[in-house]
């Protein structure tokens, strides 16, 4: 305990140490900067070691107390699985971006302030220090992409979707508050009465909708455009970080307890449904963005959407570990490929035969591919869970969320211009970052996953189950190889690029293949041609269609008084819980 509580303090300080290196010398500033961050990457790496030795241990830090509040630390596996992702991101931004962090001072303090904050989110022990973690994280996000906005005024659109999202957050634990006195994750059922069965599931469904808000999730898609504003390396961030997926994690075992008391099949369905349809839906729209940025945003949405879906699962499944463990398996994997394809992209000056390869493994990392990437191991356990709730509608939004990542990823790859980077060099500083994010994603496989549900089964206390069957491991590659098709068809109707088949691309890295695998592919792509042929007036009429319908819909939200809007539905909330408490 004592030593946890030293390792602790550590970080902390690291973190308080970090944003005052902002006011020293510049000279000064690089070298703490790196220093410091990787001692934050080794403290993490300790705790982590911790964990894996005491099997389900929770620590609680209690700063102050005052009546039912609680200001303190909670440090558990999921704390120090989120603080690591931040911090090992973190550091190999210094690394790529460190010129840029020491010369503007002002960014650099913002990027501080976003680590710290999102550790307040990371560590909160209940409802209302998470809500001020959230606030914060918010304040600095929106600031962050105000920085490349030329109208500052977009910047609150932004803040407007956050408060929207904090209108029912705030309804939903002040419900909790009422029924329980506590502003705890996990409060006593004690003082419940029967009367009050119904109100939890409501502040749960109030829960749900702002973590949708905060992932920015299916309809609340409108912040993501100005997302893309924001810097290469505060972008990054935004895209992996999602305090939405916090909410539903701490609020799971007070569900997944309530289910004692109350039928909650009605609130796992919805957020299995939504999160599932959401991916869909995000997916749908990565496709046909034009902005590669756009993708980026849209690609963060679709994932998000799959691990709600995950958690839905789980609380409908007689397994809920392997919806947790898939989840949070999911946030690991994903942010690391993410971070290392956004790292590969932003590689400006790179030789074009080197930067080609770099690229193109990092898609392949974050689409998933099979049996290399930890973003396939995570989705089987997404997949498995769907299949043993036997619920196939499910199971086939899943894989066509798969296929759609496929799709939208390897469009990147097709369209990018190489040959802008002809004949430069650089330093290995900005490699380095992806090679070592994308070993991360390589070393999270399926060893990893089954590590992590276990260690989740013993914090939670469910019973384990293994499901079998032969479509995990047949389904998932045959999806791989049909969202390749889809790509290479999407790539032959954009301008930038016509790649007509995968026997161009191997073609141009014949280096990189021997001549038989080379035959094999050709007649693969002949195959393909020949496919393509028959299709493509379908593809033609779908496009179009899907493009008028999202200008018809972008038309008429713009039209909208977005303020307006949430104003009455944030009352509304209000009202409701005004209701609830006088029948308590």
């Amino acid at each position: 305990m004592d030593d946890v509580l030293k390792w602790v303090l550590l970080i902390l300080s690291c973190q308080a140490l970090n944003l005052l290196t902002n006011f020293v010398h510049r000279n000064i500033r690089k070298f703490v900067k790196v220093f410091v961050s990787a001692l934050l990457v080794f403290g993490l790496g300790f705790l982590l070691l911790q964990f894996l030795r005491f099997e389900g241990k929770v620590f609680y830090f209690d700063l102050f107390v005052l009546n039912s509040f609680r200001f303190g630390i909670l440090l558990d596996l999921f704390s120090i699985i989120f603080l690591s992702i931040l911090s090992i991101v973190y550091l190999l931004v210094l690394i790529r971006y460190l010129p840029q962090l020491v010369s503007d001072r002002g960014y650099s303090f913002l990027m501080d302030l976003f680590i710290l904050f999102a550790s307040i989110v990371v560590l909160a022990p209940n409802y209302l220090q998470l809500l001020v973690g959230m606030e914060l994280v918010g304040i600095v996000e929106v600031f962050l992409i105000s920085n490349g906005l030329r109208n500052k005024r977009q910047a609150s659109n932004v803040y407007l979707y956050f408060k929207f999202a904090d209108v029912f957050y705030i309804t939903g634990m002040l419900i909790l508050f009422a029924l329980f006195d506590s502003f705890d994750f996990l409060p006593s059922f004690a003082n419940l009465s029967a009367n009050n069965l119904i109100a939890v599931s409501a502040a749960w469904l109030f829960l749900i909708v702002a973590a949708f808000i905060k992932a920015a999730q299916f309809p609340f898609y409108e912040w993501l455009y100005n997302s893309v504003a924001a810097p290469i390396s505060a972008f990054i961030f935004i895209m992996i970080f999602k305090s939405g997926v916090l909410i539903i994690l701490r609020s799971f075992p007070l569900l997944m307890a309530w289910q004692s008391f109350h039928d909650t099949t009605f609130v796992w369905r919805t957020l299995t449904w939504t999160g599932a349809v959401g991916s869909i839906v995000a997916g749908v729209h990565g496709l046909f963005q034009r902005e590669h940025m756009k993708i980026f945003a849209f690609s963060s949405a679709s994932q998000y959407g799959l691990i709600f879906a995950s958690f839905g699962l789980a609380g409908l499944s007689r397994n809920p570990t392997i919806g947790v463990a898939g989840a949070v398996f999911h946030v690991l994997t994903y942010s690391f490929s993410k971070s290392a394809l956004i790292f590969s992209y932003d590689v400006k000056a790179l030789n074009y035969k080197v930067h080609k390869v770099l690229l193109l493994s990092t898609v392949l990392i974050f689409t998933g591919l099979p049996f290399a990437s930890g973003t396939f191991w995570s989705k089987e356990f997404i997949l498995e869970l769907a299949l043993e709730t036997q619920n196939l509608a499910i199971f086939t939004l899943v894989l066509l969320s798969t296929i759609l990542t496929i799709g939208y990823s390897l469009r990147i790859y097709w369209e990018y211009d190489f040959n802008r980077d002809k004949g430069k060099l650089i330093g290995f500083s900005m490699v380095l970052p992806s090679l070592i994010l994308m070993m991360a994603a390589v070393f999270a496989n399926k060893s990893f996953g089954y590590s992590l549900k276990k260690l989740i089964g013993y914090l939670f206390g469910f019973p384990t189950y293994q499901y079998h069957t032969l479509l995990l491991p047949i389904l998932p590659i045959t999806v791989y190889v049909f969202g390749i098709f889809m790509s290479v068809v999407l790539a032959r109707k954009t301008s930038t690029l016509h790649a007509s088949s995968v026997g161009t691309i191997l073609n141009e890295n014949m280096s990189l293949l021997s001549n038989m695998a080379k035959k094999v592919f050709q007649s693969v792509s002949n195959g393909f041609g020949s496919l393509e042929s028959s299709i493509d007036g379908f593809n033609i009429g779908v496009a179009t269609f899907v493009n008028e319908i999202f200008s018809c819909l972008r038309k008429s939200e713009s039209k909208l008084n977005q303020s307006t809007l949430m104003f009455t539905i944030g009352l509304f909330a209000l009202i409701l819980f005004t209701v609830l408490l006088l029948f308590r």
